[in-house]
C-alpha cells in the first residue's frame, strides 16, 4: 500500500503500523514508525481477588494460597476483606509494608514486583493471624 493511499490501520510486512485514524485522530498523516513499546508490550494487570471468608483470606477463590508473582509483571489486587486490613509485609503481622502502602480492607491496588522487591514476603493482617506466603519468581 502506498503512503498516499488512506487507511484506518495498515499492517506492513516489516512489522510497522500506519494509521491515519487511530494514531492521528482522522488527520490524513501516515506514520511509518512502529507502535511505542509501552503500547505493544504493556499487558493489562493480572487480577487477584482478595476476600475474607470464614476469617481467612481467599485469593482468587483459594483459601490462603502461596502466591507466586513474576518479577516485572503487574498485578491488580481487588481487596474486600470486611474490616480486616490486608497488606504485604516481610513478616506475618509485621509493621513494614513491602510496597510502602498502608493496610486496607477495601481497595483496588496495582503492584509490580521489581528487582528491589524482596523475593519472599507475606500478605497479612496486622495481627498476623491471617497470613500467607508470597514468592517472587
Amino acid at each position: 500500500m502506498s503512503a498516499e493511499t488512506p487507511c484506518s490501520v495498515c499492517y506492513r510486512l516489516d512489522g510497522t503500523v500506519t494509521s491515519n485514524f487511530i494514531r492521528n485522530r482522522g488527520v490524513p498523516t501516515v506514520y511509518d514508525t512502529p507502535w511505542p513499546d509501552t503500547l505493544v508490550n504493556n499487558p493489562a494487570p493480572t487480577p487477584v481477588y482478595v476476600r475474607l471468608v470464614n476469617g481467612v483470606f481467599n485469593l482468587n477463590g483459594k483459601q490462603m494460597p502461596r502466591l507466586l508473582l513474576t518479577q516485572g509483571r503487574k498485578y491488580q489486587f481487588n481487596i474486600v476483606t470486611n474490616g480486616v486490613p490486608f497488606y504485604f509485609s516481610t513478616t506475618p503481622g509485621g509493621p513494614v509494608d513491602v510496597f510502602g502502602i498502608p493496610p486496607v480492607d477495601y481497595d483496588l491496588r496495582t503492584y509490580t514486583a521489581t528487582e528491589a522487591t524482596p523475593k519472599k514476603f507475606y500478605y497479612t493482617s496486622p495481627d498476623g493471624k491471617v497470613a500467607g506466603e508470597v514468592v517472587i519468581v
